[in-house]
């Protein structure tokens, strides 16, 4: 998804997570074409912030990217938004554990928890 880090001739990409946020940056070196940045579903829409050249940018989803329009020169975009939190717990699908159960707590796309329950962790 989002969060990686990656530079070549014609992009810089950066990624930072902070507690229940995350930012991103993106170095359109030559900007000759749109720049079309992914934003995963998980995303809640109403959390994102777009600036480019530090000037704050209309965000408008289309097919799970947002654009930005092709200058001619470079553009610093950044793009913030909500890491949401839930749980979700899972069987175990071996059928020698039935009944067995794990809870994973998640931050965007990130594990940040697992819980593992059932008769075996009785005390």
């Amino acid at each position: 998804n989002l969060h990686l880090d990656y530079d070549n001739a014609a992009v810089r990409v950066r990624s930072m997570r902070t507690g229940t946020a995350a930012h991103v940056t993106v170095q359109s070196k030559a900007a000759q074409k749109d720049l079309l940045i992914r934003i995963p579903g998980w995303v809640p829409t109403d959390s994102l912030q777009v600036t480019a050249n530090s000037k704050s940018v209309d965000v408008a989803l289309k097919n799970g990217f947002i654009t930005i329009a092709a200058t001619g020169s470079q553009q610093d975009v950044a793009v913030h938004y909500a890491l949401p939190e839930f749980s979700d717990t899972e069987v175990w699908q071996d059928k020698s554990a039935t009944g067995e159960v794990v809870t994973f707590n998640w931050r965007g796309d990130e594990i940040v928890d697992a819980t593992p329950g059932g008769p075996y962790m009785a005390s």
